[in-house]
């Protein structure tokens, strides 16, 4: 059991989210030696403020739905950037689209079945007026 200050709840409460996103109420509390009802009002504020959007599951069995799994640095040039991730959205085998700052202005995770089916997911990419530059890696297997 971890003893949090008050104003470190909201990080510790994603961080257990992170590692169990399933974690009953009382599970958590129990994790971050606070009250359920605590838990309670902090994961409801996070939800209604849209810093928790939504939650997801992790299998061992990934890569029989999406065998290929990673993400894609994309460099721009100019102002393409909303026009380049709204095209993206379009995509199923998108699963995230996150802008940086830095010699990367988007990276984007992908889940696909084949490496043909990666291959046109770089093509589109790179396709998209204003694409510079990417830099494709795949995930072998979740650590934590």
């Amino acid at each position: 059991m971890i003893n949090i200050i008050m104003e470190d709840i909201d990080s510790a409460l994603i961080a257990e989210l992170r590692r169990n996103g399933r974690a009953t109420v009382s599970e958590l509390a129990s994790n971050l030696g606070v009250a359920r009802a605590t838990v309670k009002t902090h994961m409801d504020r996070l939800l209604k403020s849209g810093d928790i959007v939504g939650f997801t599951v992790v299998t061992d069995k990934e890569p029989e739905a999406a065998a290929l799994t990673g993400l894609i640095t994309i460099a721009l040039e100019g102002a393409a950037i909303e026009r380049v991730v709204s095209q993206l959205r379009n995509h199923r085998e998108i699963t995230s689209i996150r802008t940086t700052h830095g010699v990367w202005d988007i990276i984007v995770e992908f889940g696909v079945s084949t490496v043909v089916d990666l291959d046109n997911v770089l093509a589109m990419i790179r396709e998209q007026n204003g694409v510079t530059r990417t830099e494709t890696s795949i995930y072998l297997r979740n650590r934590l």
